[in-house]
């Protein structure tokens, strides 16, 4: 009875001895704080790449816990007299692992060298933002006697691509915190007449690749280049020719590359300038300077290895936001005299998964905003700003931005929404006309002077503008500003004005007035001017005799 019970937990503790020593245990970096022995230099934390923050990438498995190892000991010696009377009794178990056709082992950051691992488990971590950062490779048990090599070599930070390394070299670096950043291997001899490799890595921020076949051209490439991304783990399998099961992708992409970046090209139309010729890849389309409005826009891919497209639409004066477009479709329109006045644009399909699209705008009043990417609003919205010029550019994902992502979108305030009321009122009574404009600020608007500047959430050209449309009160501020907002709405390339004029008393005084480009001259609008000496202020050019002298003045 005792004797039967020992041959069946025999028989048990075999099968979860094998099946644990099989198990992908062995196949991750050692957990912190577990012994190992090793040689090499290991690298700890805060000896990390500086460019290197830790980002969150998918997870493909977990490291398995230590404790496993342990269990297998603490199984094999409490039966270590049982199996020496019972093994004969017990068949033994086959497994893809006792075949041991290869076995890989590498050096990671913190961790130091890892423990070898064998047939397409996993090397290095995930989920830990760890760089691999050195690699050997070697045939099993099961090839020692088979002629050939395994020949490798990697893509290193800094040094680019090594050369090719065989059967148990090292490639890579240790004690030098560089990472790999792509792979490439291949057969050699009787070896690769029996056998193809193959091999996934899981790179820093896409995860893991597709399985890559091996061989000796650039096509073979397995992971990132020139993105700054670490490879983090490996898997290497050997698939026997003819019959051999391929192992199953678990991503979509192989190498990504800066050198690979699809382009992007862009066309228009511009009022006065027609149809623009067509900018690629963050060039300017459009005039900046000369108060044109960007109509239309067209956007276009290069030739690209993935699937996907690009697609956008644009807010248009009248109309607002319109459908979605794609792939060189016209989005705002021609001979209608409709600016734009914001833009969304995306990618879609594998495009969208490794690539963002980035673009910025030049707007009314404001000139370059800063850089949207993947379908944020780049422009302005109840503003009736015009959309002057765009640059666009493809990047690899998660890469470095062109530029500050930020201000991008400029949205109508509280304080604009006063403003813009205030005008309309003004242009019921006189209509759109800039002249008519001109004289209702100075026979609308009363001397009065004002004490501080405009409270917060307001600018001065808003406030004092406020002070002449409800109030029909104010100083040179007032007309100033007034007149201003009246000239903005009406598309003029208006520009707010403080500075100085002579006292009559002497010395100076501030003020405020108005500049206005006109075919390439600046001309001064002086409200405040008019109403006070009754000469003429509206648009005489700086030193016309009889009017002010404005001196040591800024823009607001």
């Amino acid at each position: 009875m005792k004797k039967k019970w020992k041959s069946a937990a025999l028989a048990w503790v075999l099968t979860l001895t094998l099946a644990v020593g099989a198990a992908p245990a062995i196949a991750y970096a050692q957990e912190p704080g577990e012994t190992q022995n090793t040689t090499e230099t290991q690298i700890t934390p805060d000896q990390s790449d500086a460019e290197e923050q830790p980002d969150v990438t998918d997870e493909v498995g977990t490291p398995e816990e230590s404790g496993d190892t342990n269990i297998e000991e603490k199984a094999s010696e409490e039966v270590a007299e049982e199996a020496t009377e019972e093994a004969t009794e017990e068949p033994e178990v086959e497994t893809q692992a006792e075949e041991n056709l290869l076995t890989y082992s590498g050096h990671v950051q913190t961790y130091g060298d890892l423990k070898a691992v064998k047939d397409g488990a996993a090397l290095g971590t995930t989920g830990e933002s760890k760089r691999m950062e050195a690699l050997v490779v070697n045939k099993g048990d099961a090839l020692k006697d088979v002629e050939g090599e395994i020949m490798y070599r990697v893509h290193v930070q800094t040094y680019g691509n090594q050369k090719w390394m065989k059967t148990g070299e090292k490639a890579g670096t240790t004690g030098q915190s560089k990472r790999l950043e792509a792979i490439q291997m291949y057969l050699t001899g009787d070896l690769a007449e029996q056998y193809d490799i193959y091999y996934s890595t899981h790179c820093q921020t896409f995860g893991w690749t597709k399985w890559v076949k091996g061989s000796d051209q650039d096509s073979s490439w397995c992971g990132t280049q020139g993105l700054s991304k670490r490879i983090e783990a490996i898997k290497i399998v050997l698939v026997k020719k003819d019959g051999g099961e391929v192992p199953k992708d678990e991503g979509n992409f192989s190498l990504i590359s800066n050198k690979q970046t699809p382009s992007v090209t862009y066309s228009g139309h511009q009022q006065t300038y027609g149809d623009l010729q067509a900018v690629s890849n963050g060039k300017v389309l459009g005039v900046t300077g000369k108060s044109k409005r960007l109509e239309a826009l067209k956007i276009q891919l290069g030739q690209s290895d993935y699937t996907g497209s690009i697609t956008y639409r644009a807010h248009v004066q009248t109309y607002g936001w319109q459908d979605w477009v794609s792939d060189g479709a016209l989005a705002g329109t021609t001979g209608q005299s409709k600016r734009l006045e914001a833009v969304e644009i995306k990618l879609t399909g594998d495009m969208e998964k490794y690539y963002d699209v980035w673009y910025r705008v030049h707007i009314q009043h404001h000139g370059w905003l800063g850089w949207a990417k993947n379908g944020e609003s780049a422009g302005s919205a109840g503003l009736s700003y015009r959309l002057e010029a765009i640059q666009i550019q493809i990047v690899p994902k998660n890469t470095t931005a062109p530029g500050a992502h930020s201000n991008y979108f400029v949205k109508k305030t509280p304080a604009q929404e006063r403003v813009d009321n205030g005008a309309q009122g003004v242009y019921n009574q006189v209509g759109k006309n800039l002249y008519n404009c001109f004289n209702w600020c100075v026979k609308n608007i009363r001397y009065y002077s004002i004490s501080g500047g405009a409270p917060s959430g307001y600018t001065n050209p808003q406030w004092y503008a406020i002070w002449g449309f409800e109030q029909h009160r104010g100083d040179c501020r007032t007309y100033a500003a007034a007149f201003y907002q009246l000239a903005k709405g009406l598309g003029y390339n208006a520009r707010y004005v403080y500075g100085y004029v002579p006292r009559a008393g002497g010395g100076m005084v501030d003020h405020a007035w108005v500049e206005i480009d006109e075919g390439g001259t600046t001309y001064v609008y002086d409200p405040d001017f008019q109403y006070e000496t009754g000469r003429n202020g509206f648009k005489f050019r700086y030193k016309t005799s009889g009017t002010w002298r404005y001196s040591n003045y800024h823009y607001e």
